[in-house]
Parts: C-alpha cells; structure tokens; sequence
C-alpha cells in the first residue's frame, strides 16, 4: 500500500468538515474516516509536522518552537533546520523498506531533507528562481524547466507536484499547503479542495489517502509582545532602548530574570539562573516560585475579557522527555483560544469509517505505517488506530531493530 499525506497547515476541524464546498474532502470522508485530532504545544507548523511524522512530542526532538537555544550562554538563537531533527521518520520506515519518498513544503523547509527519494523545500519564503531547493539537486532544473522559474506560485506548485506523483518512483508522498496563503481561509480551503481532486486523479487503488490538520488556529486580533511585556512587568531590562540593535543585543543580563525567544504566538520563555547562566541572577531555589507566578499572571491577561488569551505551559509536564535547552515555560498567546486540528483517512485497508474520537497527530505515523504493512518504531509514541484491525497485529519494533535501520540508512547516506 503507498501512502499520499495532504498536509493543510492550521485548519481547523469546524471548516474541515463543515464547508460544503469542499466536496472532494468530503468524498475521502464518505470513504472512509475522519476526526478531530489533539495537536502538540507550540501548535505549529515547527515542530509539528516532524511530531507527526516521528510520532514523537517536541521534548523528545529537543525543538520547542521555531527557535532554539544552542547552548546556556548568551548567544543569539537560532532558527530551527530540517537538521535540528534526528529521530527517525516515517519516511526512513519506508526507505528500510526499498520503498523511495517525496516531500514537498513538510516544515522545516530548508535545507531540503536528503532522504531516500526526492524532497522539496520550497515555502511561501524561498526563492526558487535560483539556488538549490530540492533533494537531489538536478530535481530543481527539471521543475524550473517544466513549470517556470517561480515555483512558489499555488498553481505551478501543484503542477510540479502532479508532475511528481506521476513520474517519480514513491511508496511515500507528503505535502504540506498553508491555506492562510490562499486569501481568506475559507476561500483557501475552496481553492485547494479543487487542487486535491487533481492530486486524487493521479493515484490507483492500492493508495491510502490522509488529510491532515497539525493544528487549527483562530483569526488573532493583534499580537502579543511578549518582550515588551517581561520589560514592562520588571522581569527584563535592556542596557539602552534598542534601535537599529535587536532587543537580544541589548539585553542587561544582570538586570534580567526572565526573556523570550521569538517563537510568533508561542514564546520561549528562559530564567536567567545563577550558576547556570554566565550572569544568572535567579537562585535556583526560586525558579518554582518564578514560574508559578508567570503561570498566574499570564493565564489573567484576558480576565477583562479585551486583552490576548495566554496559556503557560511547563515542559516537564506535558513533554514524555527533555532533550536540547529546554524553556521554563512555553506560551500560546492568540486573542482566542487555538482550536483543534483534523485528519480524514481514505485507504482500500482501512477498517475504520465514520467519525473517529479520541485520535492525536502522533497517532498519524503508526497507524499509516500499519496500512502500508510496515513496522512501527519503538521511538514512537502514538499508537496505530487500525491495530489488530488491518490484518495483523502491531509490532513496535525494537530498539535493536531501530538501530540496524538506522546503520542500514546511514551507510546509504540518507541520515
């Protein structure tokens, strides 16, 4: 069985399954199964859909949002890569296999993923008119040649990946559209409904079909400044007022107990701990009371009913592990409360039909991996929602199993 994932970043569950519009949606739901699914915290499109296709929580990958910390000095962050992720993939369970992948817009787009297969990493922010975004690299010439120098326009993005789904050898397709880049939401569903039955048109019979949702988002009124919140509430200070200079250049670390990575919605926030830090200022023994009142302070934001909705969330609590420099606290700061995601599952295979309760983004690897007859790594943490009902049992496979694929796709070059 070959599986095709149709990513559609940040749309909720409600216009999903309720816009009767999408009309080639709802015959994959007719087909088969569909659901809310419980997304990860930060709710976006870094990490997650290297959560979903890992089935592992952003602590086990060591990558919080779209930012990192590379050390516990001060130094400037970083923007997280396709290389700040090492954990094994569905894509890897494929290639172990034989069996080749294509992925096309899967975040982090840059540098493209080398796998076993071919990647594109083309997003609304890449220049493909020149430069290398493609794994191999001549992939990029054919498409230029093909489709036009700009392969970031919506049309020519889905020739080239119709072009894909026909010519290239795969067991494995994601792609992954943000519909936010389609005017207004609604209307981008509309658009890319109609993109997606192009993409139907391409498959046989012997291809499961899921539609995926990382996350749903709300419509934010306005943004949180989270900096200039810790700044105003005394928790940060800066050596002078910035102005050409980020905030970050001009932190006053002696004056500075609490500072934020730029993660969008979703900050970072990092204690300033003696011993820890260079200049940490906060004894250890005060961190549980810092957080318990940044918890409070921030979740009474919106208490007048006008301002942003925050939730703090603590690491330790909703992560299964801590890898990397893990933050204090992360926060999802949006004007209303961020929604679900969604998934739909189409496939000759699939024991399951209607609506489906209780599912999670990390439950999306095991159970495709299942339908396509392959096993489920023991580093996964989602479960497959078709086991013991798709012909066979599940089998995790072992840790020792794991590493003999690994080695195998090492010596390969792919990882």
């Amino acid at each position: 069985m070959k599986v095709l994932v149709i990513g559609l970043s940040g749309v909720t569950a409600e216009l999903l399954f309720g816009d009767e519009r999408l009309e080639n949606l709802h015959r994959l739901m007719e087909a088969g199964c569909y659901g809310r699914l419980q997304g990860i915290v930060p709710p976006d499109s870094v990490p997650g859909w290297m959560c979903m296709a890992t089935s592992q929580d952003p602590g086990s990958l060591g990558v919080y949002g779209t930012w990192e910390r590379v050390d516990r000095s001060y130094a400037p962050p970083r923007a997280v890569t396709s290389r700040s992720f090492e954990e094994m993939t569905i894509w890897d369970q494929f290639a172990a296999a034989g069996r080749p992948s294509v992925l096309v817009g899967v975040a982090p787009c840059f540098p493209p993923q080398k796998i076993y297969g071919v990647s594109v990493g083309w997003d609304s922010s890449l220049d493909t008119r020149g430069g290398i975004f493609t794994h191999p690299p001549f992939i990029a010439e054919e498409l230029r040649a093909l489709f036009g120098g700009d392969c970031t326009m919506a049309d020519r993005r889905f020739e080239a990946i119709r072009h894909l789904l026909r010519n290239t050898d795969w067991g494995y397709f994601h792609v992954v559209e943000n519909c936010t880049e389609h005017k207004a939401q609604a209307d981008g569903c509309a658009y890319l409904d109609g993109q997606i039955g192009t993409l139907l048109e391409c498959l046989d019979d012997e291809t499961a079909v899921c539609v995926v949702s990382e996350s749903g988002s709300q419509a934010a009124e306005g943004t949180f400044a989270m900096t200039q919140w810790l700044r105003d509430q005394g928790y940060m200070s800066l050596v002078n007022q910035p102005s050409k200079h980020s905030d970050w250049e001009t932190i006053d670390w002696r004056g500075t107990r609490v500072w934020a990575l730029p993660c969008g919605d979703t900050p970072q926030l990092f204690f300033n701990v003696r011993g820890r830090e260079p200049q940490g200022v906060v004894e250890p023994a005060d961190c549980e009371l810092l957080r318990n009142e940044l918890v409070a302070r921030l979740g009474a934001l919106d208490d007048s009913g006008s301002g942003p909705t925050c939730a703090a969330y603590r690491p330790d609590e909703i992560y299964r592990s801590l890898r990397g420099v893990a933050p204090e606290l992360i926060v999802d700061c949006l004007s209303r409360p961020r929604a679900e995601g969604a998934w739909i599952l189409a496939s000759s295979n699939n024991p399951l039909c209607g609506e489906i309760e209780g599912a999670s983004l990390l439950d999306v690897a095991p159970t495709l991996l299942e339908l396509a007859g392959h096993e489920i790594p023991g580093s996964m943490q989602g479960r497959s929602l078709v086991a013991g009902l798709a012909g066979r049992e599940q089998r995790p496979s072992a840790a020792s199993d794991e590493e003999q694929i690994r080695q195998r796709l090492s010596g390969l070059g792919y990882i």
